[in-house]
């Protein structure tokens, strides 16, 4: 690219022949243009080589339009469409450079002659002559065998691009349509970059010569007449014949393409005359709503014959499927419409049928829509009619609704609403800057609107579809009303507000849809939840100040005061309302000169005079209203005037305490007077001095007086003490309110007034006050005298108050920091002891400290400045500690924390005092306690003869010592002595009891704690049971008690258990075989195994059974006896069997039977159940006993022969004797022939032996 191959390169661009780069050095983009390129086929790409930064190309055909833009750089663009020719430019933007640039343009083949066969059946439908008319799509007069013509070709179809060259026959110029102007010399060719039609003001037309080059166009051809050979192919591929196919359903055309070269672009459809045709006319231009009455209107058109159709139908469908369906039967004769379903969405109301030119009818579908029709967004309308042998084309369709409008809208919603109160004010304005807005608790508040259709403009149900309830919701409330419909969606409701204060948020909801007993299906309230308007509830009336009169020295009270008739009264008055006042405050006045009309006295309500103030902006708070001033100077003497406010808050509620008409009822009542001299008593003015010299600072005082006014103390307007008589410490008494009060941030604090009337209109004034902190240092020296004056309207009416010497004072301002209280609040709290607190590391303090005068002791009646700071210091530790605190009126409370690891101990100093003494006249130094930090835990030990060994009955009076070792000590506190009687390893129930031990003495680390303890338990003691005693108690520091004779390790006594206890160790009965009438003898013994004596009742009883009732108890035998301790004593009882059978006999001890023992004694027989058949016979008479001596003789015959015999066996036997082993001889005596033997342990007495 050097300038010399086509490319104009400006002078302006640096042409660098050693890198071979051009490069811009200018700040403006600079174009290299190049000259236009012809091919002698359509140009369809360009390819594009190039080196360069900076630069962007463009590519131009022959008219002068562009092709293409972009970065220069390596790349292949498809063109738009076939070029004839192209001229590339290049754009250098500043500091950009090209290196090398070619452009490429790639060649395509346009079609010569070719024929087009639809279908592939070999019937040619289009064909191309290019002999006749050049290749398709290019034209370039090479077909003609014959030189380019001067005359302009015409192509067959719309010019893409052209190509021209122009020669000059001699040098000519001309004008460009854009206006710029070129030039060419004689014999010169050009190829055109811009058509020849934009060519102006030829030098001279003659020697332009114009040569067409080529023309880029294209066309498009509709081939028609298709129509039955396609048919007869679609037939031959239903039958699986011709060149046809079916491939999924779809009939796949062959199209069959011959040509010398290039091809062609096709796209067609196939169109056929329908044999019916169905088309909507008219449906809902609107959203529907329930009961409207609507029209769709349909023509159906058949092809031959509108008899042939028979049926219509209708179809409504929504995106949830078909909805409504029609059946128009007979449409040519008589139609019969029938509703298939839908009816409880849109019920058909009636069809008419009328004709429609020759072969055609229109039907008139007339629907009246439902509630039960929910919201649809669109409804598609489908519309047709069937032959009487079924054959139909399928419907016209139609839409409802749609992207502008919904087609079904069966929701209501309320649109507009207004919230009221009982006075008619609007609480719903939202744009009022007050709002949310007042109403008065307990009210009613009225509610109106309107409901329409969702979305709808003017489109309302009818009254009996709807109804509106009211919901109200506040802090733990919750309330409803049901309101009334109207015409146009009106509605109206009314509810009342809860009572008490707070904001309640009043909602409107329908609560019916659709008429009753109508079928509804999701029609919803669309507004529900999001209409709401805020209410403020105001319980509370605003609240007045006293009526106020103006004077220079401030406002005096109304209310009472005796007016000069030569005063100009100007009243004001302060009202206040936390929540929102009304906009006006009238005052309401009647002077009875004036106003009194019918002249009885008596202020009527007509007769009052008015004067209104407004009130602007959002009055809300504290608003002090001004009222113009009246004057009296023609007034009587000892007129009255009385007033009274109306007005009230944004709620309606009127002035609390405002007042109203008549002197009973009012606000203020006045009288008119002429002032009285007023006289003071200069003896009777004192004032009460420390020791009658001095005032001490922050210590009550009383200065008091008695004066003498005939107009009462009350007409006074103000008595005015200055106690210093400097102007410092002023004090004002206002005698008609009662008010004592001071200058601001004065030294002196005013604390009570008290006035007395003496009689003879004489009235005792004291007035008590205190010096504060501020006074001033002045006071601290020399002697100040108080000063008194009284004025009435504005003047001093008395002398000699100023002259107080004998009331002279200087000031005392010794205070004093005084510790009132120490707790430590870490468990166990523990008490302070010898103005000292005992702490464990970690634990937790507080103390209250207030100030007090030096000289009485006595806590001051003053206030610390509210910005004074406590500085509470805790010295000593590991880290310095500083804390403040705020003081509460004139003492504080502070709580420190002893961090174990900062505070060690053994000892801290708590020092405390005022961080700022500045602007204080006072003097208060700092003070300062200990506080000691006790890790340690006492240690106890029990006396050596304390609690060593014990009896079980002697434990009524024990003495009960030990001691407590301890450092950091023990304090006056007791501590607790515990103990608990333990059986079998376990503590007895009921045993365990406890006492408080208090201090004995104490020595340094000692403590020593003894009392005398009654340990005796409530429950009984058994051999074997332990006593376990332990202390229980923590030192000042609350460390618990450690070592022996502590929970953990109790003391643990030798205890003795001293009991006497009989036991009945066995019992023998003498008759194994009792009968009726024998005397039966019982022995029993009786053992103690205590070691205490005692005496034991032992009985014999006897239980009876009777017939139908509780068993018969006999005591057959009762003895009496003493035992010493380990002693066993032998009884006998002694008793005749009654009766045979079991006996049921008991020994009984102490006469409780519930200590029955039994006795195992044999059932009793029959009397002389023991005699033989022949004492029984004979009876024991002489005869008996001839009898048994005869027996016994011949028995001892009948021995002596069986001994002969014997001796005989023996020797017989002897040798068999010898190997035998001997048997055992028998025992003297077998167990059940007497009683067991005593235990060797037993000690018999002497009864027993006898």
């Amino acid at each position: 690219m050097d300038g010399t191959n086509g490319w104009g390169i400006p002078n302006s661009l640096n042409h660098d022949n050693i890198d071979g780069n051009i490069t811009n050095p200018t700040l403006n983009t600079v174009r290299i243009s190049g000259s236009p390129a012809y091919g002698d086929a359509p140009i369809e790409e360009v390819s594009i080589i190039a080196e360069s930064a900076g630069a962007l190309y463009q590519l131009w055909d022959g008219q002068g339009s562009l092709l293409a833009s972009g970065v220069l750089g390596n790349q292949s663009i498809i063109l738009p469409y076939a070029s004839v020719n192209i001229r590339p430019t290049i754009d250098l933007q500043p500091g950009g450079w090209v290196r090398h640039a070619s452009f490429i343009g790639e060649l395509g083949t346009p079609m010569n002659n070719g024929t087009l066969d639809v279908g592939g059946n070999g019937v040619v439908d289009w064909s191309w002559d290019t002999t006749q008319n050049g290749a398709f799509g290019w034209f370039d007069g090479h077909h003609l065998q014959q030189n380019p013509s001067s005359t302009p070709w015409t192509s067959p179809g719309t010019v893409l691009d052209q190509g021209t060259v122009l020669y000059a026959g001699d040098d000519i110029t001309w004008t460009w349509a854009n206006g710029r102007e070129d030039s060419l010399q004689s014999g010169e060719y050009r190829i055109l970059d811009s058509p020849w039609t934009g060519i102006l003001n030829q030098s001279d037309p003659t020697n332009f010569s114009f040569f067409w080059m080529a023309i880029s166009w294209h066309s498009t051809t509709s081939i028609t007449g298709l129509g039955p050979g396609l048919r007869t192919i679609q037939s031959d591929a239903i039958n699986g014949t011709g060149p046809a196919l079916i491939d999924a359903g779809a009939l796949q055309i062959p199209i069959v393409l011959q040509a010398d070269i290039g091809g062609v672009s096709l796209s067609g459809s196939i169109s056929h005359a329908q044999r019916i045709v169905n088309v909507i006319d008219l449906v809902p231009s609107g959203t529907m709503v329930p009961e409207q009455n609507i029209t769709i209107i349909s023509t159906h058109t058949h092809l031959f014959n509108r008899n042939l159709l028979n049926t219509g139908i209708l179809r409504m469908q929504s995106d949830t499927g078909i909805d409504i369906e029609v059946h128009v039967e007979d449409i040519p004769s008589d139609p019969v419409a029938t509703q298939v379903f839908g009816t409880e969405k849109m019920a058909l109301t009636s069809v008419s049928v009328t004709t429609a030119g020759p072969m055609g009818f229109h039907i008139y579908w007339n629907f009246r829509t439902q509630w039960a029709f929910d919201d649809a967004d669109s409804i598609t309308v489908l519309a047709e009619v069937i032959e009487a042998d079924g054959f139909t084309l399928g419907p016209a369709s139609s839409m409802i609704g749609g992207s502008n409008y919904q087609a079904m809208e069966n929701d209501l919603e309320v649109v507009s609403w207004q919230v009221r109160d009982e006075q008619s004010r609007l609480l719903s304005n939202e744009w009022d800057a007050r709002y949310p807005l007042h109403a008065k608790s307990s009210s009613t508040i009225s509610i109106s609107g309107t409901v329409r259709f969702e979305g709808l403009a003017n489109a309302h149900p009818s009254p009996d579809a709807y109804t509106v309830a009211l919901e109200l919701n506040g802090v733990n409330v919750t309330s409803q009303s049901i309101g009334t419909s109207g015409e146009s969606g009106s509605f109206s409701a009314s509810i009342e507000l809860p009572n008490g204060s707070g904001n309640v948020t009043i909602s409107p909801w329908i609560l019916q849809i659709g008429p009753s007993g109508t079928p509804i299906f999701g029609a919803l309230d669309a507004s529900a939840g999001e209409l709401f308007v805020e209410v403020k509830t105001d319980p509370n009336p605003p609240s007045l100040g006293p009526l106020m009169i103006y004077t220079p020295n401030g406002g005096q009270l109304a209310d009472g005061n005796i007016l000069s008739p030569d005063r100009t009264i100007p009243f004001w008055i302060e009202v206040q309302d936390e929540e929102l006042l009304d906009t006006f405050v009238s005052l309401r006045c009647w002077f009875e000169s004036y106003d009194d009309a019918d002249q009885d006295g008596i202020p009527d309500e007509s007769e009052y005079g008015e004067d209104s103030q407004f009130l602007g902006g959002v009055p809300r708070g504290t608003i002090r209203v001004d009222f113009p001033a009246v004057g009296l100077s023609m007034m009587d003497e000892n007129d009255r005037i009385s007033c009274y406010v109306e007005g009230g808050d944004y709620a309606g509620h009127e002035f609390a305490g405002g007042g109203g008409p008549g002197f009973d009822n009012d606000l203020a009542t006045m009288f008119v007077q002429t002032q009285e001299p007023t006289q003071l008593s200069l003896p009777s003015i004192s004032l009460n001095r420390h020791e009658e010299m001095s005032l001490l600072m922050g210590i009550k005082h009383t200065f008091s007086f008695t004066l003498q006014d005939p107009n009462g103390l009350e007409s006074i307007d103000l008595i005015e003490l200055d106690i210093a008589g400097d102007g410092q410490g002023v004090l004002q008494y206002n005698p008609l309110n009662g008010t004592l009060f001071s200058r601001s941030n004065g030294p002196v604090l005013p604390l009570s007034v008290e006035s007395e009337p003496l009689g003879d209109d004489a009235y005792l004034v004291e007035i008590s006050f205190a010096i504060n902190f501020g006074a001033p240092e002045e006071w601290l020296q020399g002697q100040w005298v108080p000063s008194l004056r009284i004025e009435e309207d504005g003047e001093a009416v008395t002398g000699g108050g100023s002259n107080l010497h004998h009331l002279a004072w200087a000031l005392d301002n010794r205070l004093m920091w005084r510790v009132d209280a120490i707790e430590d609040l870490t468990p166990p709290s523990m008490p302070i002891f010898e103005n000292k607190l005992n702490l464990q590391p970690g634990d937790s303090m507080a103390f209250t400290a207030s100030i007090v005068h030096r000289e009485l002791n006595q806590k001051i009646s003053i206030e610390l400045p509210p910005l004074s700071t406590i500085e509470i210091n805790v010295l000593d530790g590991e880290v310095p500690y500083t804390v403040y605190t705020s003081a509460n009126g004139g003492e504080f409370t502070t709580t420190i924390d002893f961090d174990a690891n900062y505070w060690l101990g053994p000892t801290h100093a708590v020092q405390f005092g005022l961080a700022n003494h500045s602007g204080l006249n006072t003097s208060l130094p700092d003070m300062a306690f200990d506080v000691a930090i006790d890790s340690v835990p006492p240690r106890i030990e029990f006396q050596t003869t304390s609690l060593v060994q014990l009896r079980s009955d002697s434990l009524s009076n024990q003495l009960v010592s030990f001691t407590v070792e301890d450092e950091g000590g023990m304090g006056d506190q007791g501590l607790v002595l515990h103990w608990v009687f333990r059986r079998d390893g376990l503590d007895i129930s009921g045993s365990k009891s406890s006492v408080d031990m208090g201090l004995g003495v104490h020595s340094d680390d000692l403590w020593v704690y003894s009392k005398y303890v009654n340990m005796t338990p409530s429950v009984a003691l058994f051999p074997g049971d332990m006593l376990l005693v332990w202390v229980e108690g923590q030192d000042l520091a609350g460390n618990q008690l450690q070592g022996p004779g502590t929970e953990y390790s109790p003391r643990v006594p030798a205890l003795e258990i001293m009991h006497f206890t009989p036991d009945l160790v066995s019992i023998w009965v003498d008759n194994d075989e009792p009968e009726v009438g024998e005397i039966i003898q019982i022995d029993a013994r009786i053992h103690n195994i205590g070691n205490l004596a005692g005496e034991l009742n032992i009985s014999l009883w006897a239980w009876e059974p009777q017939p139908n009732s509780e068993p018969l108890i006999i005591e057959l035998e009762s003895q009496d006896l003493a035992l010493d301790a380990r002693q066993s004593v032998l009884l006998r009882f002694e008793f005749e069997a009654w009766r045979e059978g079991d006996l049921q006999l008991y020994f009984i001890l102490n006469g409780d039977a519930d200590s029955r023992i039994p006795i195992d004694i044999a059932p009793i027989r029959e009397e002389g159940a023991s005699l033989s058949w022949f004492e029984r016979v004979f009876g024991d008479g002489p005869l008996v006993v001839s009898m048994l001596i005869l027996v016994c003789t011949a028995l001892g015959f009948g021995a002596a022969m069986l001994w002969l015999r014997e001796d005989d066996r023996d020797e017989w036997e002897e040798d068999f004797d010898d190997e035998e082993e001997e048997c055992p001889a028998p025992p003297e005596r077998f167990p059940d022939e007497s009683p067991p033997p005593i235990p060797q342990d037993l000690l018999d007495v002497q009864q027993e032996e006898e």
